[in-house]
């Protein structure tokens, strides 16, 4: 078998591995489905809340279904030749890749939650990656990260009329919007935990498709534990170039499918009404360059991974963010203002999270920025480039 493909399969499906305080040990687990009559192995992860299946190819004369622990992946990804063979004999899952010869234990599938299927609904188009990127990374930043809120940790996306998406996150204290044309994603309420399985498993993939539907055998199976049935699915394929050694260079494609459980969107705060009431703010506008963002991780590892609280202020040509820590000292981060500057900022010395406002500009999709400081003490910094659309509630100084 090849390596990396099993590789690459592996990390996909541990997103949806449970973590250490999971209701049971077999959400620990990764489910390996050998069948010969197709070729290929199917590897399965669950954590209730999520489904991950990854589909490689299979050069085996076994068929065989069983449970491997999940924290073997760290062991597996180390692996270093080309290609490795896999055996299943009396429970064993016997691996030799190299010079390494492995014997790992395995378990029973009985138990294992089955994975949920999609009913009453239609695949989109293949899309490029990007409408995903741009519908969830540019404002998964905002979702909250509080247990006790578990609406607000999901990222709300609302289809309008003419095809376009808007995607909202929000915590209470900073708000994020991004509007993106002509895109199939569904109305609904995504949690930000999926966003991990997301993210891996595109990363790689030339395109995607999506779907929202009906989990309706909800009552037979352990997966959507909700009030609503609801689900999203993602799928798509990965193709590797596969270099080996004894043999022309080949492609190995890597299908990938993930069933998320949905929130209740119908609870989560009017959209539209925060849209509108963050567009009414007042404020003097001012367009900066985004080219330091790429410098903040300095500032955020001299104060220990967070830039605290700051300040906002204002020369002739530049936007300054700065800092101080009595133990840590002080730290400064400068971006260019394009264009005349309005005399009033002069004055103005604004108090945010250096946190949020860092996370804000480093999601922008766009080489600029405008900001829109507020006239009064209590009033919100907006931040805007292109679609994209940022609120930040001020501190006190």
């Amino acid at each position: 078998m090849i390596t990396k493909a099993w590789q690459t399969a592996l990390i996909i499906v541990q997103a949806s591995l449970g973590g250490n305080k999971v209701i049971s040990d077999v959400l620990k687990m990764i489910k390996v489905e050998l069948d010969v009559d197709t070729q290929s192995a199917r590897l399965i992860s669950s954590n209730l809340e999520q489904t991950s299946m990854c589909t490689v190819t299979y050069v085996g004369n076994q068929n065989a279904e069983f449970l491997i622990d999940g924290s073997l992946i760290k062991a597996f990804l180390k692996f270093k030749d080309p290609t490795f063979s896999l055996e299943f004999s009396a429970g064993l899952l016997v691996i030799s890749c190299g010079k390494v010869h492995l014997e790992l234990t395995t378990a029973s599938s009985a138990g294992f939650p089955e994975l949920g299927r999609l009913h009453d609904a239609e695949w989109s188009r293949p899309l490029s990656t990007w409408y995903i990127e741009e519908s969830i990374g540019a404002v998964a930043h905002c979702a909250s990260r509080d247990k006790s809120r578990p609406t607000l940790q999901g990222i709300r996306f609302i289809k309008g009329i003419d095809g376009e998406c808007t995607s909202c996150s929000t915590d209470g204290h900073r708000m994020s919007v991004n509007v993106v044309p002509d895109s199939p994603m569904p109305d609904m309420l995504l949690p930000v935990a999926s966003l991990k399985a997301i993210s891996r498993s595109i990363k790689g993939a030339s395109s995607v498709s999506v779907c929202q539907g009906v989990d309706s055998d909800k009552e037979d199976s352990a997966l959507f534990l909700s009030a609503s049935n609801r689900v999203f699915g993602l799928k798509g394929a990965i193709n590797l170039e596969v270099e080996n050694d004894d043999a022309e260079d080949s492609d190995e494609e890597i299908e990938f499918l993930h069933v998320f459980r949905l929130l209740e969107a119908h609870a989560y705060p009017d959209v539209a009404g925060l849209i509108s009431t963050m567009r009414e703010h007042k404020g003097i506008n001012v367009e900066v360059s985004l080219a330091p963002v790429k410098d903040a991780v300095i500032i955020a590892n001299v104060f220990d991974g967070e830039f605290h609280r700051c300040v906002i202020s204002f020369d002739e040509t530049r936007a300054i963010v700065s800092s101080h820590q009595a133990k840590r000292g002080r730290a400064e981060l400068s971006f260019d203002i394009i264009g005349e500057i309005d005399p009033r900022l002069k004055d103005v010395q604004l108090g945010v999270s250096g946190k949020y406002l860092l996370d804000a500009l480093g999601s922008c999709l766009g080489g600029t920025a405008t900001l829109r400081i507020p006239l009064t003490e209590r009033g919100p910094l907006h931040i805007k480039s292109d679609a994209k659309e940022d609120l930040i509630m001020p501190m006190r100084m």
